[in-house]
């Protein structure tokens, strides 16, 4: 596999610290039918979200600490291989099967800024319930391994998690899409209520732009 660029060397640091080797995989894939594809762009109303993969209780070298508490520790996610292979072949197989509307993985700042990024590009919010992680900071932020977000139509719900449980992934709907705004409640309480033209600006401007600052 080659590592095309990045800072690999042991010599990069700064008057205040070191600068993090930051190595950059190339890889290309190859998708034989172009119309076989999803893109991350919630789609349409009423769409059912699906989260495929579980969600778990690990917060170490997340964004979430780095950004939120500046600290960066902890134990990275673990990685179970076979999950991941079940996870990825039955999303591969369901794209290829045209049941999937949109899919988007579902990593660097968890599951929250997943959704964001998938109602960013389709301009359309959603309605989404967690239930599976007890604190709200892991449900939204924890960047637990072989989880990727999905949307499908509503009558060809029963049909994708049939396929799921067929293929051994975890796969359960959390929410809806639709509305201008991204609503996200963990346990009942409400920890995400934004309209997607915030959450679009946020994105596309530095952070003191958008906090006004």
């Amino acid at each position: 596999v080659p590592v095309v660029s990045g800072n690999v060397s042991l010599y990069n640091e700064g008057p205040e610290a070191a600068v993090y080797p930051t190595p950059t995989i190339g890889m290309v894939g190859v998708i034989e039918k172009v119309e076989q594809h999803a893109t991350m762009a919630f789609k349409a109303d009423g769409h059912r979200v699906v989260l495929v993969g579980e969600t778990r209780p690990e917060l170490g070298g997340s964004e979430y600490l780095a950004v939120v508490h500046g600290q960066e520790v902890g134990m990275p996610p673990v990685l179970d291989l076979d999950r991941e292979l079940a996870v990825q072949n039955f999303t591969l197989a369901a794209i290829k099967r045209g049941l999937v509307s949109s899919a988007h993985d579902c990593a660097e700042g968890g599951i929250a800024v997943c959704l964001a990024e998938s109602a960013i590009a389709g301009g359309k919010g959603a309605d989404i319930a967690l239930t599976n992680v007890e604190r709200p900071d892991m449900a939204l932020f924890a960047e637990s391994q072989s989880r990727i977000v999905l949307t499908v139509k509503p009558e060809q719900e029963a049909v994708l998690l049939a396929l799921a449980t067929e293929m051994g992934a975890p796969c359960a709907v959390i929410g809806i899409v639709g509305g201008d705004r991204l609503t996200i409640t963990v346990h009942g309480q409400t920890l995400v209520d934004a309209g997607v033209a915030d959450l679009a600006a946020a994105h596309r401007n530095p952070i003191y732009d958008a906090m006004g600052e």
